[in-house]
């Protein structure tokens, strides 16, 4: 069958001995505690390890959860906001983490957020992001059942120069808000996972390479059997692994 480029629909499966059908997900959204950081002195005074008396809802912004200065300049020229502030801002929760959870890999996925954030699980610094248009996303490897403190340091201060009419930041679009939006998860990865899938579509014969890049996390060798279909076109390949290596699978739809 050849494919049309037009919209097509693929599904990549992986199955092997021991690899469940889901990821296990636990909502993060809630009440975080809160502290506004405009002098930017939380990093040098590890505020990480310290507690915060205020509280906010998860996902939202500073705006939704009545935090920053108020405005009271309205304008003519498009919709005013009740709050602004610019800078950093410290959320934190307790996250209890399943026993049945013990050895896998977990990450925290923040579907947005606005502008860099850091995350840290109890003193730890797990890492720093800076996407406004795309998930930000920490793998912590694996903790230990029971409770962790999760901090997040947002900061919604211009770090790079994106114009001064960028809808990502303007007051007459989404604003410059702190926060997250959308989803917040805590997920439990598998040790063997799909890592990225890369399709090459080829226009003047119609087919498409398709690389998919599995992750091996286990202390030893695994055999799995990667599936990629599209448009009704099935094409399956296996795959061997070295022990916490990366393995890939190439396979071409007609």
């Amino acid at each position: 069958m050849r494919l049309g480029f037009a919209g097509i629909l693929m599904a990549v499966l992986l199955s092997g001995p021991g690899l469940a059908d889901s990821i296990p997900v636990q909502s993060l959204a809630g009440d975080w505690s809160f502290r506004l950081d405009p002098d930017g002195k939380g990093v040098e005074g590890q505020w990480q390890s310290a507690s915060f008396e205020e509280t906010v809802r998860l996902p939202g912004s500073l705006d939704e959860n009545g935090k920053g200065t108020p405005n009271t300049a309205a304008s003519r020229a498009y919709l005013s906001r009740l709050f602004e502030y610019i800078g950093a801002a410290w959320y934190q929760r307790e996250v209890e983490i399943p026993a049945e959870w013990t050895g896998k890999s977990l990450e925290v996925f923040l579907e947005r957020c606005h502008w860099e954030t850091r995350l840290w699980i109890d003193d730890r610094l797990v890492g720093v992001q800076d996407s406004l248009c795309a998930p930000h996303v920490f793998a912590l490897g694996a903790l230990t059942p029971g409770k962790h403190r999760f901090t997040l340091r947002i900061d919604n201060n211009i770090k790079y120069d994106v114009g001064s009419r960028a809808h990502s930041i303007t007051e007459h679009t989404q604003t410059n808000w702190n926060g997250v939006i959308g989803r917040m998860e805590l997920r439990a990865l598998e040790p063997v996972r799909i890592a990225s899938v890369q399709v090459y579509p080829n226009a003047s014969n119609r087919t498409a390479a398709v690389r998919v890049l599995v992750d091996n996390t286990l202390d030893k060798p695994v055999v799995c059997r990667v599936n990629v279909s599209a448009l009704g076109t099935d094409q399956s390949t296996d795959v061997s692994i070295a022990k916490n290596g990366q393995g890939t699978a190439e396979l071409t739809l007609e």
